[in-house]
């Protein structure tokens, strides 16, 4: 595969986001940069020995036996992360795999909270384009630390270190949560 893909890395899953690699051909893990608690991640497993990366679903070289797997991780990954938290009403499943950064096949699931409404750009309503945003996030992390160092400066480290130090702890406490009601 890739070695600039951080999916196809030896590193990769780290310990503290991994919630199983049970399943033959995907791995469910915890967002490193979540967006929300239990934000997480289906993701096809690097040892799918293929030439090159599956970015599509739609790809004809992906086996039947791997696209009936998916249904079930997904399904299974739903209802644990709707079990860790009561708050969590409904979890989107979406795809971002076509950016450019992004060719390994994955998903992520985000859970969406009671009372929190799905943010929406350029709503089909409005804009031909249709192009919805299915989280809350309406900054990238990149920009999020960008505009940390240009606005604390000599603070940024620090501050960017306990934000990593503190996001750590918390993915490690909800995959502790996730383990527990996952299961194939």
């Amino acid at each position: 595969m890739d070695n600039k893909c951080i999916f196809c890395k030896d590193i990769f899953p780290l310990d503290y986001q991994n919630i199983s690699d049970e399943p033959k051909y995907w791995t469910f893990v915890h967002d490193i940069k979540p967006i929300c608690d239990f934000h997480c991640n289906v993701i096809l497993k690097k040892e799918v020995s293929w030439k090159e990366h599956i970015c599509d679903l739609w790809d004809e070289k992906i086996p039947d036996d791997v696209l009936s797997e998916l249904g079930i991780v997904l399904n299974k990954s739903v209802i644990a992360i709707k079990k860790s938290s009561e708050k969590i009403k409904r979890v989107n499943i979406v795809s971002l795999n076509s950016w450019s950064k992004s060719k390994h096949l994955h998903f992520h699931l985000i859970p969406i909270f009671e009372g929190e409404d799905v943010k929406k750009i350029n709503d089909i309503n409005t804009d031909w384009w249709g192009l919805s945003f299915l989280s809350r996030k309406e900054i990238v992390q990149d920009t999020l630390d960008e505009f940390i160092n240009q606005t604390c400066w000599e603070l940024s480290s620090d501050i960017l270190t306990s934000i990593e130090i503190a996001t750590k702890k918390r993915v490690s406490n909800n995959v502790i949560l996730l383990k527990k009601y996952f299961s194939i």
